[in-house]
């Protein structure tokens, strides 16, 4: 059983999945960001209705919000909550009741931040195998991570447009298109940012293997543009193009992917939602690190609920 499987097979039997993130503001600012709707406007909602006491309503909803039926949001309530330290809160998704549980510990003054979702329910899987679930989350904190240490959100989804098929997102990088290329090309940054070096020439078309499939260069002009193809396992693959337009210290970034075969056809509820959900948050990691030079730090807590 490989390790996508055994994640799967956890999630199923505990029916809950959570994510874990860094963020070098103190406790006490990031619990400030999700229960003030003024803040949770700019990295989590469009509107928001809190009080913090027990009962109170926690309710919020709009565009941003995550849902597989719509953008609207409903059965938000506070179950419990110590500032500064632990949120949780009910939040019917699709009809489902669910409960999300937010925990706040210090680390050297600064926040680790965690979010589980207690679903009861099966997961979503994506065309691996894997949980899908986790996707809004990981969006969700890496915007949370970037406003509060940069004043500057990432990519955020709108679920009321999720495009089909052939997708585009694009964002403000606030680093050169230089230093984004290098990012996406260069051994060593991909080694900082991922963990491991990948075989990479974007002069020859080679590309390298990733653990999903082969990585191949289409074209490349350095600075500006990067094409590739994904070869999946499984068959088919997914077209890749980067495009990087230099605006004064800032750069504007487009990525735009269209598929064949069963790396593309894979959803759950509703087409294209997954899929989005995925190149979102890999463009949010890529901002975080090319702007920082640091990895965002975001992981997954498989049975740690």
């Amino acid at each position: 059983m490989d390790a996508t499987q055994k994640e799967t097979r956890e999630i199923q039997r505990r029916g809950t999945y959570g994510v874990e993130i860094p963020i070098a503001v103190p406790p006490i600012r990031v619990w400030k960001a999700l229960v003030e709707p003024e803040d949770m406007k700019t990295w989590f909602c469009e509107h928001a209705d809190v009080a913090t006491r027990l009962g109170g309503p926690f309710r919020f909803g709009g565009r941003y919000t995550y849902r597989l039926d719509g953008p609207e949001g409903g059965g938000q309530s506070i179950l419990s909550h110590e500032t500064a330290r632990s949120l949780a809160f009910s939040w019917d998704v699709d009809g489902v009741p669910t409960r999300v549980r937010f925990v706040l510990s210090r680390i050297r003054g600064d926040c680790r931040l965690r979010v589980f979702h207690e679903c009861g329910v099966d997961p979503h899987l994506d065309w691996r195998g894997g949980v899908a679930d986790y996707y809004p989350w990981e969006n969700y904190l890496l915007n949370l991570k970037m406003y509060l240490e940069r004043g500057n959100p990432g990519i955020r989804i709108d679920y009321s447009a999720v495009p089909e098929g052939k997708q585009t997102i694009t964002g403000e990088v606030r680093c050169a298109s230089e230093r984004i290329w290098r990012v996406l090309t260069d051994r060593d940054e991909c080694l900082r940012r991922f963990g491991e070096a990948v075989d990479f020439d974007p002069d020859a078309d080679e590309g390298w293997t990733e653990p999903f499939g082969k990585v191949t260069v289409a074209e490349a002009v350095s600075g500006r543009m990067l094409r590739q193809f994904w070869e999946a396992e499984e068959g088919g693959g997914v077209h890749i193009l980067w495009d990087l337009v230099p605006h004064g210290v800032t750069s504007n970034l487009s990525l735009t992917t269209w598929g064949e075969g069963p790396a593309e056809k894979w959803h759950s509820g509703r087409p294209g939602l997954w899929t989005h959900l995925l190149w979102c948050r890999i463009v949010n990691e890529l901002k975080y690190y090319a702007e920082t030079g640091s990895p965002s730090g975001l992981r997954r807590l498989v049975g740690e609920a």
